[in-house]
């Protein structure tokens, strides 16, 4: 089975997972509360818009991964336009060395205003499921957790990172000895692409 099919079961079980358990979002008791949860919420979706408008080429997000993408080509749909990013490299279709039987896929779009965090518990309860501790992720009210498949050469994780702004699914295959697009490396790459001010 190739690497990029299994990358798509990874990111499809994570999606479908975390789509199911999604929580109903919290409202402040107060009224006081509520005013600063409003402008709390306005302030992330201007850092969500202002972030993604920082972003305007695939070659851009292609210098953040650079390191899990090497002797992979781009796929011709990439694209960054104001549905948000997609973009994805592969094996090229001539390519004979395993090593290379892999793909990267990074997608980030913006979260409508009020948009519940995601809750991780039914992926984290999987083998492989995982919450990943960051304190910049948790500083800004964000979550994210990652589910890894595979086998000990070769592997793929999807990764969730998710603001009240906007949500970026990275995942990542790897062979042998290439670097793991893991979940702390799915993270540096959203703090590359989208520095919270």
């Amino acid at each position: 089975m190739k690497i990029r099919y299994v990358t798509a079961l990874a990111l499809g079980s994570l999606l479908v997972l975390t789509g199911c358990a999604a929580q109903a979002p919290q409202r402040p008791a107060d009224p006081d509360g509520a005013t600063d949860a409003v402008a709390a919420s306005e302030g992330d979706a201007t850092f969500g818009a202002s972030a993604l408008a920082s972003i305007t080429s695939c070659d851009q997000v292609a210098d953040a991964v650079a390191p899990f993408i090497e002797n992979l080509v781009p796929m011709e749909d990439n694209a960054v336009d104001e549905w948000g990013v997609t973009c994805s490299w592969e094996a090229a279709e001539d390519e004979t060395d395993f090593a290379n039987n892999r793909s990267v896929e990074v997608g980030i779009a913006p979260n409508e205003s009020g948009t519940p965090m995601p809750d991780p518990s039914l992926v984290t309860a999987m083998d492989g499921g995982a919450l990943i501790e960051d304190a910049w992720v948790s500083d800004n009210d964000g979550v994210a957790f990652s589910l890894t498949m595979g086998t000990a050469v070769a592997g793929v994780t999807a990764t969730t990172v998710w603001f009240p702004g906007f949500q970026a699914n990275i995942t990542g295959g790897t062979w042998g000895d290439y670097p793991a697009l893991d979940g702390h490396a799915a993270i540096q790459i959203v703090k590359t692409l989208l520095p919270k001010p």
